[in-house]
């Protein structure tokens, strides 16, 4: 959901616009002065930030995750052409 802020210092204009938006789905702030606007949005900026630091938290580990899944895959990859040589070598032998 987007967070908008309507700053506007006519009382009467800033609810009709607050409420506009607020009816197309919005998140609305509402201040009357710029000063007022900046304390509105603080919280907003820091709740992002949070977000954001977590869902880097997250990738990081999903990353991890992946590069463990990686070498497992790696690891089988090589038992399974080791198995397919030894295979074709006996064969080899059988054939002879």
């Amino acid at each position: 959901m987007y967070t908008l802020l309507v700053l506007e210092d006519d009382a009467e204009l800033n609810q009709t616009i607050s409420n506009a938006l607020r009816n197309e789905g919005y998140r609305v702030l509402t201040a009357f002065s710029c000063q007022e606007g900046m304390a509105q949005l603080a919280p907003v900026i820091e709740e992002t930030r949070a977000q954001l630091d977590a869902g880097a938290e997250e990738l990081a580990a999903s990353k991890k995750q992946l590069d463990a899944a990686q070498a497992e895959i790696d690891a089988a990859n090589s038992k399974i052409s080791e198995s397919v040589e030894q295979l074709s070598e006996a064969e080899d032998e059988l054939a002879d």
